[in-house]
Order: C-alpha cells, then structure tokens, then sequence
C-alpha cells in the first residue's frame, strides 16, 4: 500500500528516531476497514496541523526539509482522499509524538485485496 509507505518513510526521515522506538505502526480492523496508526517521537508543525498541505495550491514553499514532508503527506492524503477516506494528523503531548491515522477500506467483494478491485 503506497501511502503506507510514505507515512512511514517520513516518519523515519523526519521524526526522531534516536532510538528503536522512535516509529510505531498499528494496524486495527474495524467494521469499515483497517485502521492505520504511524506515530513518531515528534510533532508536526502548526501548518502541516492546520492541513495547508492538503490542496495542491496550498502546498507551501517552505525550501528544504519541510517542503519535502509536506509533498509526502499531500500524496498520502491524496490516496486516502481516493478511498474516500480522511487523513488525521495530530500530536500527542503525552507521548511526545506526531501522528498520522486513517481508515483503509476493505472491498469484501474482492477477498484478499485492499484495492477496491484494482
């Protein structure tokens, strides 16, 4: 699934992983599909929270490092977006982490496949 690649992959680039626990992925089932969790030692900026990243003209020209963390989580929202399904990011001052959830749907029709048939 590519948008958990990117999730993941940012969480590496970007969070600190000083640590081994520095990235953690969950998975859950629910009625409506799989439930995704990347979480890393962190927190996302006030623009990433306030969702500028989410519309190809919001996409901010912030040069270097952040610029590249917000064109990961607009390709990652714009998967999930095509699922019909949202991308949550929030941070979590109890555990000192960044986290990014969003529901994957299953197509019960195509056993086997989180692709809705593709």
């Amino acid at each position: 699934m590519r948008v958990l690649r990117i999730l993941v992959d940012n969480a590496f680039r970007y969070g600190k992983t000083e640590t081994d626990s520095g990235v953690q992925l969950v998975a859950r089932q629910e009625a409506s599909g799989v439930q995704i969790t990347v979480s890393s030692l962190g927190a996302f900026s006030d623009s990433i929270l306030q969702g500028n990243f989410r519309r190809a003209g919001d996409r901010l020209d912030l040069g270097g490092r952040a610029l590249r963390v917000h064109r990961g989580l607009s390709l990652a929202n714009d998967l999930i977006d095509e699922q019909s399904q949202t991308l949550f990011l929030k941070n979590d001052p109890n555990d000192q982490m960044a986290v990014a959830e969003f529901i994957w749907p299953l197509d019960v029709r195509n056993t086997g496949t989180s692709e809705k048939g593709r």
